[in-house]
């Protein structure tokens, strides 16, 4: 039985992976085509979500290294796309804000990305939409 178990949970495991990978691979594409990048567009959408967050906490929202996001952040920065600053009771910490240009590229991306979605999602009709909402926010730590 344990080893069922294992198996099951390895399944699952890969299969999320899957998923999450074809969901980037599709995205990217479109994304890449307007010049765009998948993690530039989560970083945006995400702070977009959450509003001014430390730099190190966008970096852990998005599973990413904080050397990583980083260079993004400096790019976006670059690009106007983001504004940074000190916060002021910790000058250690780096603030990271969306700028109207970073609102209207996320908004310019979100075609292009949910249409990557849907196309994966299309084996599953509305009901299992729905279940697989559900249970993939039963596994998401509420803060």
């Amino acid at each position: 039985m344990i080893d069922q178990d294992r198996l099951l949970t390895d399944e699952i495991g890969r299969g999320i992976m899957r998923v999450r990978r074809l969901i980037f691979t599709e995205a990217g594409k479109r994304l890449q085509a307007e010049r765009q990048s998948m993690l530039a567009w989560q970083a945006l959408a995400y702070l977009d979500h959450l509003g001014m967050m430390p730099q190190v906490a966008l970096a852990e929202g998005l599973g990413q290294h904080a050397a990583g996001i980083s260079r993004l952040v400096q790019d976006l920065v670059r690009d106007r796309l983001v504004s940074r600053k000190k916060a002021v009771n910790d000058r250690r910490v780096v603030l990271v804000k969306l700028s109207r240009k970073g609102k209207a590229r996320l908004e310019a991306g979100r075609p292009l990305v949910e249409d990557a979605v849907e196309q994966i999602l299309d084996p599953l009709d509305r009901y299992d939409r729905r279940m697989l909402r559900n249970l993939l926010w039963r596994m998401i730590p509420q803060k």
